[in-house]
């Protein structure tokens, strides 16, 4: 291989690596939506933006802390978007619902680690519901 080949083939990589770390970017903050399990955000993540939020928004902690719901682990419903908590923070959910006197409308603030797949949850908390 000439030089020419070699570089190109370097920067491709250099290119690839860059783009990996960007998608898998971190950012640490509170987030604010609404507390779902994985088998009922998933499906409401299928719908509009607005109607997923509504949906999310009556999804009721009798639900939440089902067999099956809750066995499929929690995540965290933000305009339209379900994204699924890490293995400390299922933990975290699970406790958060034993705990709460809401019936629905499970709105929280989040704090943690957000990547593109998860949220590695510090704390969860009640949150004033945006109306």
């Amino acid at each position: 291989m000439n030089k020419l080949s070699l570089s190109l083939i370097a920067l491709l990589l250099l290119v690839s690596f860059s783009l990996q770390a960007q998608a898998k970017k971190e950012t640490h903050a509170a987030m604010k939506g609404y507390l779902i399990d994985k088998m009922c955000g998933s499906t409401m993540a299928k719908k509009s933006p607005d109607q997923a939020m509504a949906s999310a928004a009556k999804h009721t902690k009798v639900c939440a802390t089902e067999e099956g719901c809750a066995a499929s682990g929690y995540g965290l419903m933000m305009n339209g978007t379900w994204t699924a908590f890490d293995e400390a923070g299922n933990k975290k959910a699970a406790e958060y619902l034993q705990k709460t006197k809401a019936d629905d409308h499970l709105y929280v603030v989040v704090s943690g680690t957000h990547t593109v797949e998860k949220i590695a949850v510090a704390s969860i908390k009640e949150a004033k519901e945006k109306k």
